[in-house]
């Protein structure tokens, strides 16, 4: 997807209103100051030596914010420096029920209309005159062969 469209991107709107080459510039000024080449940085990171290449090169945009997470933690950057704030850190409350508390759920009501009827059906199965059962040809061809 050329541009991000909310409508359209499974991203929070967190995710696309990130600054995506901060992590570009906090990456290769790692390396630099730690004497890192991209091999070993992708060690310490747990990722592929090619993707580190992409991510400063600009090829590659992370926006994932798990991701940005990770790297941050493991390589003792503060989230600021990678232009995160310290709020999504913090858990998010679950959105509301109190809406749906009074909304009746149709596919509950059906399956319990279902199971209410196979019931009454069970409950008088025994009062239902019992058929003889018929023997199939199989078993009479059998019979004849002893």
């Amino acid at each position: 997807m050329e541009a991000d469209q909310p409508w359209l991107s499974p991203r929070s709107t967190t995710e696309l209103e990130l600054n995506t080459g901060l992590l570009a510039e906090v990456l290769e000024e790692y390396r630099k100051a730690n004497g890192l080449n991209q091999a070993d940085l992708a060690q310490i990171l747990n990722m592929d030596q090619s993707y580190i290449s992409k991510i400063e090169t600009g090829q590659r945009q992370v926006r994932d914010l798990d991701t940005l997470l990770r790297v941050a933690n493991q390589l003792g950057i503060s989230l600021s420096r990678l232009g995160l704030s310290k709020e999504l850190l913090q858990p998010v409350a679950p959105p509301s029920t109190s809406a749906l508390v009074n909304e009746v759920d149709p596919v509950a009501v059906s399956q319990e209309e279902w199971r209410r009827m196979r019931r009454e059906l069970n409950s008088r199965r025994a009062s239902l005159p019992r058929r003889p059962r018929r023997s199939t040809g199989r078993r009479r061809a059998s019979a004849r062969l002893r």
